[in-house]
């Protein structure tokens, strides 16, 4: 009987199964680096979607408008000085209102009010000099001016806008514009124990009025 000699090597009955990498193995490999690249991939779009925000949308935010609002009209001039012995009443009224500057101030007939003064101001209005005269009167209490303006308002036209002055939000008087002529006109109000009447250019009137402080 025929034995093989210990140094002969059969390669066909050697089993090579365990020195073999199975294929499963490369597509796990594959599938996992597949994935790694897709997370990079959308980490990158998320940081330039961040760092450059136009990235992410179509079209960028137009620039907010921004409207720049001239001043008003100022006074060309310095307001004219008070009279020797301007009471605490005549002090009280402004020396500027808005474009029109004070230029002179008197003393007037009082009547049945405490006092009563005259103050002129002159200033630029729509592209031309104008001429605002105010007169002031004091009254001793509050129903004594408000009949006082109620009488110097009906002595011309059917006002053509009347309203209340309104104080830290409670009324302190009432107020008229009547008109007058060649495009003139006069405010009449009262505030408190105050009454004033100013007589002007239309447009520019009403415009000191709502202006005037007190």
């Amino acid at each position: 009987m025929n034995h093989p000699s210990q140094n002969d090597v059969r390669p066909r009955s050697i089993d090579r199964r365990h020195g073999r990498i199975d294929r499963r193995v490369y597509v796990r490999r594959r599938i996992a680096v597949g994935v790694a690249a897709g997370l990079l991939a959308i980490l990158v779009v998320l940081f330039l979607a961040f760092a450059w925000p136009g990235l992410a949308r179509s079209d960028a935010s137009p620039a907010p408008t921004v409207t720049v609002t001239q001043p008003g009209p100022s006074p060309t001039a310095q307001p004219a000085a008070l009279p020797a012995g301007a009471t605490a009443f005549v002090q009280a009224t402004p020396g500027l209102v808005g474009p029109w500057a004070r230029t002179a101030t008197r003393p007037a007939g009082a009547g049945s009010a405490i006092e009563a003064w005259v103050v002129t101001y002159a200033g630029p209005y729509d592209g031309a000099d104008t001429k605002i005269t105010v007169g002031a009167w004091q009254y001793e209490t509050a129903a004594e001016a408000a009949g006082a303006a109620a009488a110097r308002t009906g002595k011309g036209a059917e006002p053509s806008a009347s309203g209340d002055v309104v104080v830290r939000g409670k009324k302190a008087g009432t107020y008229a514009v009547v008109p007058g002529s060649d495009g003139n006109a006069q405010v009449v109000w009262s505030n408190g124990t105050a009454v004033f009447d100013a007589s002007g250019p239309a447009d520019a009137v009403r415009s000191f009025y709502f202006a005037f402080p007190l």
